[in-house]
C-alpha cells in the first residue's frame, strides 16, 4: 500500500504555494505500476501548484526512485508513507516505512546502485534515520537552479 499526503502548512511563512487535498491513498503492494502512478500524481500536483514542469518531473522521478529503493527493505503488505512539501526554493519529501534498515546514503550489497546514484544526483540533501523498525528518509530537492 502506498499512502501519499500532499501537505499544506500555511503557518510556515516561507511557503509560496502548496498542494492541499485529502490524503491520497492507493492500496496495493509496491508494484511498478503503483509506484509510477504515485510518481505521476506527484508531478501533476506540483505542476498544478505552479512549479515549472521540469522541476515537477524531477520531483516525481525522485519519488519513484526512492519508492523502488525502499520496496526492497519494506515489510510485505506494509504501507510506504510519502509526505511532500513544496516551498518557494525547494521540494521536501519524507518517506516512512516499516522493515529492515535500508539507508539510501550508504551502499550495501542488496542495493540497486542505479536507483541510489540517480537519487543522489537529483537531491541536494538526503538524511536517513532508523528508529524502532521504521525507516525514515528526508530528501530535499533544490528548485532554484535549472
Amino acid at each position: 500500500m502506498f499512502r501519499t499526503k500532499f501537505c499544506s502548512a500555511s503557518q510556515e511563512k516561507e511557503k509560496r504555494y502548496c498542494c492541499r487535498s485529502k490524503d491520497k491513498e492507493i492500496r496495493s503492494s509496491s508494484e511498478p505500476e503503483v509506484i509510477s502512478q504515485v510518481s505521476e500524481e506527484v508531478s501533476r500536483r506540483l505542476k498544478r501548484a505552479g512549479l515549472p514542469e521540469n522541476k515537477a518531473n524531477i520531483a516525481g522521478l525522485a519519488v519513484e526512485e526512492m519508492a523502488v529503493y525502499t520496496s526492497q527493505y519494506q515489510k510485505q503488505g506494509q504501507p510506504l508513507d510519502v509526505l511532500l512539501r513544496l516551498y518557494e526554493d525547494r521540494v521536501e519529501i519524507d518517506y516512512r516505512s516499516l522493515g529492515e534498515s535500508g539507508n539510501p546514503t550508504e551502499y550495501s550489497e542488496k542495493d540497486n546502485l542505479v536507483n541510489l546514484c540517480l537519487l543522489q544526483k537529483l537531491a541536494s540533501q538526503i538524511t536517513y534515520d532508523y528508529i524502532m523498525g521504521m525507516n525514515s528518509t528526508h530528501i530535499v530537492l533544490d528548485t532554484r537552479h535549472s
